[in-house]
């Protein structure tokens, strides 16, 4: 059965209060493109997905999730009725750290890397309870996306050695 529908809303949206005492409160918003809501409709054009993959998973002390975004490098991704999903472009990716221990999202010196990094060498660090969320926002066709090559994977490590790490994945795209 094949995705004949999604509809998803993509928020961008930084609100904030902060105050030194008080009687000094500043209550705000970040301004500019950050400030970004992106609603997503079924297709394969601008403004338009047709998968979705979201999971909650846990990474063994020391251990490493493969996911397979692009083809059958890793473990198979599927969306929510259990179809295994190959993605060619991504609109929104977020990545929840929901655990007490920092992960790493690195490349794999074996096949290429997810666009998100670029070499086997590159990583990003996620500390503990911290997310990092990117969302191609432009309206113009070829800028709305990125690429995800035949074997590009997503890989998350967990920098404990003593405890699990909870992390949370979602992929907005087109297959």
């Amino acid at each position: 059965m094949a995705l004949e529908s999604l509809s998803v809303t993509l928020k961008n949206l930084w609100n904030f209060t902060i105050g030194k005492a008080a009687t000094e409160i500043c209550s705000g918003s970040a301004s500019g493109a950050a400030n970004t809501t992106k609603t997503l409709t079924f297709g394969i054009t601008v403004g338009k997905a047709n998968q979705l993959f979201a999971d909650t998973f846990q990474i063994n002390a020391s251990g490493t999730k493969v996911m397979a975004l692009g083809g059958s490098q890793g473990d198979a991704i599927a969306n929510a009725f259990g179809e295994t999903i190959t993605f060619t472009m991504i609109k929104a990716l977020r990545i929840v750290n929901e655990g007490s221990v920092p992960i790493e999202i690195f490349g794999h010196a074996t096949y290429d890397p997810a666009a998100l990094v670029k070499a086997s060498t590159d990583a990003l660090i996620l500390p503990a309870y911290t997310s990092l969320q990117l969302i191609a926002y432009s309206a113009v066709e070829g800028y709305d996306s990125w690429a995800i090559a035949a074997n590009d994977v997503l890989n998350i490590k967990n920098l404990s050695g003593l405890v699990g790490a909870v992390v949370s994945v979602e992929v907005v795209g087109l297959e």
